[in-house]
């Protein structure tokens, strides 16, 4: 028996001699495929076009569909192949944040090229340099194919947990080298020219990658076996052995080696103080620095602001909402690329809940306000649920909250300046992220946004020393506040579950 699975404009096979789920099926095939709830049946993303013998559809499987129940669309996690079967992902890759943060390094060369990598939560990036005169020759994106596993790092440790540590180092491992072999492809290179590899990425990823047990990171008190701050062997990303691959040091358990990097993007203790970088997205690492110290902490915001987890959630793709506002009174709405509106993306979600609050279809509560429970896009079928809005709520008061616990620590009000980085973080409208208490009220009157600051400052390691050293300066040095045991955090998060905070 096969099960035929087309992806990307190919198709793969696999044998199967017994009944077997359809995210299963896709899994054994090495595909990328995102499932935010880790295949428990909750969140409905996984949704395919199926043919063939296939389980009859169940009544829960039908209520998560909705409207899309029917014309071959099923979900992966609840529907079983059980002899020949077709399947198609409709896939198309969001945009991945690649901006970098421009500014003035010593360079060390040296001959050899060399790539840096940021491995994201939900999206991975990687550059191409030649060492010696420091030039970008190209970069590459992909999503995180542990999305399989769930789109939160809590999933995947539970995962890990579970047994499948192997699988989890191998998704990983297997998508860099692929994307190693194209950037060397595009620039007619061979693997063994590539001579130093920077990895950055959170503690957790890092656990991922290396294959480590990360049950002293999975429950209280938290604390990190490994910080990395090392080299690898080489093998493990199918690089020569003459590579030199190393991983940005940590700080602790939920501070990674990525939001280290993007301090030294930014050089962060060489700023006028109090300043402050944030790296939005699935989690949501702030770093700051008061003139003496620094301290940093780290919110689970979940994957929401990335577009996974609602009921119209997308990646920045073509038909993603990416901007929503108010014009005489009428909902106005952009979307990338123009294209027919299909979901939401992060930024637009924020954009569309600061409407909804302005339009008195929610109230400073979050709880609709009109007979109808939900909100859909005018001229659209696209839609946003009280479950929705909740979700946004815990996203924003984390993060909000973490920011606050920050400026408590320091005894501060406000920043001189703050550098917002990430894919969402980079994109967001500050007004926006200010009326929905994303953003403490008085948080700054300077942000500037950083772009991709983990990746840029992987970079920055991969051609100098000075920035290498920085990057463990820092990270030595630096205070985490632990959030789950803050007493201050857990006050001010459910003061800014609130949209009148």
């Amino acid at each position: 028996m096969n099960v035929l699975i087309e992806y990307c404009g190919t198709v793969r096979s696999i044998k199967i001699n017994h009944s077997i789920k359809l995210s299963e099926a896709i899994r054994a095939a090495d595909l990328e495929f995102s499932m935010p709830c880790a295949g428990k049946g909750k969140c409905g993303k996984c949704r395919v076009r199926a043919r063939g013998a296939l389980s009859e559809i169940t009544r829960e499987e039908k209520e998560m569909l909705g409207n899309d129940a029917g014309d071959d669309i099923r979900l992966a996690c609840m529907c079983y192949a059980v002899s020949d079967a077709y399947i198609n992902i409709d896939y198309e890759k969001g945009s991945v944040e690649t901006d970098e943060y421009i500014r003035h390094f010593t360079l060390d060369p040296s001959t050899g090229f060399g790539i840096s990598v940021d491995i994201g939560t939900t999206t991975l990036v990687a550059y191409l340099f030649d060492l010696n005169n420091g030039n970008k020759l190209g970069f590459v994106s992909a999503l995180n194919p542990q999305g399989i596993c769930g789109g939160d790092v809590i999933s995947r440790i539970e995962a890990s947990l579970s047994g499948h540590t192997d699988e989890l180092r191998e998704l990983i491992t297997n998508v860099l080298n692929e994307m190693f072999t194209k950037l060397c492809c595009d620039a007619k290179l061979c693997l063994s020219d590539i001579k130093k590899c920077i990895i950055t990425g959170n503690t957790a990823m890092m656990y991922f990658l290396t294959g480590r047990d990360p049950r002293s990171i999975s429950c209280a008190p938290f604390i990190s076996e490994f910080l990395f701050g090392e080299n690898i062997a080489p093998e493990m990303l199918g690089l020569p052995d003459s590579t030199e691959i190393y991983l940005t040091k940590c700080v602790s358990a939920y501070i990674g080696g990525d939001i280290t990097s993007a301090a030294t993007a930014v050089r962060l203790t060489e700023n006028e103080s109090p300043v402050i970088i944030t790296d939005i997205g699935t989690n949501g690492e702030s770093m700051a620095y008061d003139g003496e110290n620094i301290y940093c902490a780290s919110a689970a915001a979940g994957p929401c602001f990335e577009g996974v987890g609602l009921s119209c959630g997308m990646m920045a793709k073509p038909g993603a909402v990416c901007k929503v506002w108010l014009e005489d009174n009428k909902v106005k709405f952009e979307t990338v690329s123009g294209a027919k509106a299909v979901g939401f993306c992060g930024s637009g979600i924020i954009d569309a809940v600061s409407v909804m609050l302005k339009t008195h279809v929610i109230d400073e509560n979050g709880t609709f306000e009109t007979d109808e429970k939900s909100f859909t896009l005018p001229g659209t079928d696209i839609y946003i649920t009280q479950e929705d809005v909740r979700n946004i709520q815990l996203a924003k008061s984390a993060i909000c909250s973490s920011i606050e616990t920050i400026m408590n620590a320091m005894g501060i009000d406000s920043f001189k300046h703050a550098y917002l980085a990430g894919g969402f973080g980079n994109n967001i409208d500050p007004a926006t992220a200010f009326e929905i208490g994303l953003l403490p009220k008085h948080f700054t009157d300077d942000i500037i946004r950083a772009g991709n600051a983990a990746g840029c400052g992987a970079s920055y390691i991969l051609r100098s020393q000075s920035e290498k050293d920085y990057s463990i300066s820092i990270a030595g040095s630096a205070h985490t506040l632990e959030l789950p045991t803050n007493p201050f955090f857990a006050e001010r998060f459910i003061e800014n579950m609130s949209f009148d905070n």
